[in-house]
């Protein structure tokens, strides 16, 4: 008895002491946000990763978020000075998390590792990376990326003056694993990952076609050592589809891959305008629609030389 009695005041005593604890946890995290020397910190993080990555990430209006990290506003990155094309990226809002294992490590792998989520526009982008001296890694997810691009198609006499407009909005995932020196000068060649792409959104002008409104287009391919293989690539517009399968042997400079890929065209017999058309496109290479208005290719070549693709029917 005399030792339960005991207990008693000491557990009491315990939760006061609970309590104190409890407070002054409380009083340090507040202190901890008011005092942090947050410019110094978001500095750390930006010119490490430079330092390993050859990325320029400036941001404004820093703040500390919880688990540790830095979120900023009105963020520029800029791609290191040996990247294959330079650009100026603008992000409305930008979190970085440090990862504490490579906080940690650092000293002996010297690799950084961080996650991160940004918003631009309608756009959402989040991920992560490992970025090392010899290899690095690299995983994004984007949602609502908007794109608008034209592609001149001077290179043949048909169509001098015209070109390719595209505009689509889609969701990406990518993941990356390679030479770090490599990956930052855009050369995948002998890099793995996997890239996914789908939009429910692609409008292409084009000579002859004019608007061609694309609402259902899905890409799945997966980077092996330098090979891309498109495991998936279809699309579906009223009256029209396609799909496709097959390579693309990556070089250091990705215009001067090669691609080996065979697709399926197909047109609804009823649409007089759509059917002549893949008839006209199909006359070039002396390829014949099917009953079902369908069209079988086999392309294989340079993607830095339309005139050198080789285009011909394949049974499907």
């Amino acid at each position: 008895m005399g030792i339960f009695s005991k207990l008693g005041p000491w557990i009491k005593s315990l939760r006061q002491q609970g309590k104190y604890l409890v407070i002054g946890g409380i009083v340090f995290v507040m202190g901890l946000f008011v005092h942090f020397p947050l410019e110094r910190f978001g500095n750390i993080i930006t010119s490490t990763i430079q330092k390993n990555t050859g990325y320029i990430v400036q941001m404004e209006k820093l703040s500390l978020t919880l688990p540790i990290g830095v979120h900023g506003e009105n963020v520029t990155i800029q791609p290191p000075m040996n990247a294959g094309q330079p650009f100026l990226l603008t992000i409305d809002e930008l979190t970085i998390r440090p990862s504490i294992l490579a906080l940690i490590t650092y000293p002996f792998r010297k690799n950084i590792g961080f996650s991160y989520k940004a918003k631009r526009g309608k756009e959402i982008w989040s991920g992560s990376a490992d970025m090392g001296s010899t290899t690095s890694s690299l995983a994004v997810n984007v949602k609502n990326f908007e794109w608008t691009g034209s592609f001149p198609l001077d290179a043949n006499p048909m169509f001098q003056g015209q070109s390719v407009n595209i505009q689509t909005t889609v969701n990406l995932d990518l993941e990356l694993e390679g030479k770090t020196i490599s990956l930052q000068q855009g050369n995948l060649s002998e890099a793995n990952g996997f890239l996914e792409i789908t939009s429910k959104k692609l409008d292409i002008e084009a000579p002859m076609v004019k608007m061609l409104n694309i609402n259902q287009f899905n890409l799945d391919t997966k980077l092996d050592k330098g090979t891309l293989n498109i495991k998936k690539l279809d699309f579906s517009a009223p009256n029209v589809s396609g799909k496709s399968k097959g390579n693309i042997k990556l070089s250091p400079s990705f215009i001067d891959s090669q691609l080996d890929l065979e697709a399926v065209l197909k047109a609804d017999p009823s649409d007089a305008n759509i059917s002549s058309l893949l008839s006209l496109f199909g006359s070039f290479y002396n390829i014949v629609p099917g009953a079902d208005g369908s069209i079988s290719l086999k392309i294989n070549g340079p993607l830095n030389s339309p005139e050198g693709l080789t285009i011909r029917s394949f049974t499907n």
